[in-house]
């Protein structure tokens, strides 16, 4: 898989032990991501945990979280990126996309999302696709929806301390 993406407006890019500060920033920033979500990190040294992960689901799968930038500019505003997990017992990819607050609201994330699902579609062959998503979180059911995400209630519940609903894509597929 190709650990560039290129949209519109956005370079997604593989991570690199360069990027730890910008993981650092944005996963600390409660701003950013609710404190008990599992990403979340409260020392540097839990980024470099969390970096050392994603790495290795690169260096596994040959996919995974990539770094979004703005074309032709270097300061990392998000992640976005799929992770290889087992779900119900059943190997699936899970979609996750993070914004810095202030690049919210401006469809970067529906281009970011939109890129990894396309590229996970095509290399996958039509992977099932779990994404979690908090239900005030409007925007985020917006493109999940848009993507053709469904949302299953049969996958929904209590989440990493609230509530959260679980939306599908290609469920009926085996990865």
């Amino acid at each position: 898989m190709d650990t560039r993406l290129h949209t519109k407006r956005l370079t997604l890019l593989r991570p690199v032990p360069e990027d730890l500060e910008d993981i650092f920033r944005i996963l600390s920033d409660r701003r950013n991501i609710p404190a008990d979500w599992p990403d979340a990190v409260c020392w540097r040294e839990e980024a470099e945990g969390l970096f050392q992960r994603w790495d290795r689901q690169w260096e596994e799968y040959d996919a995974g979280c990539y770094t979004v930038r703005l074309r032709g500019r270097d300061r990392t505003i998000g992640f976005a990126g799929i992770a290889h997990i087992r779900w119900a017992g059943r190997a699936v990819l899970q979609l996750h996309c993070l914004l810095d607050h202030r690049a919210r609201g401006r469809g970067y994330g529906r281009e970011a999302a939109t890129a990894v699902v396309e590229q996970a579609n095509e290399y996958f062959e039509l992977p099932p696709v779990l994404a979690r998503v908090r239900p005030e979180e409007a925007a985020a059911v917006h493109v999940l929806r848009t993507l053709g995400f469904e949302r299953n209630p049969e996958q929904g519940g209590e989440g990493t301390g609230s509530y959260e609903d679980r939306y599908v894509l290609n469920w009926d597929r085996q990865l």
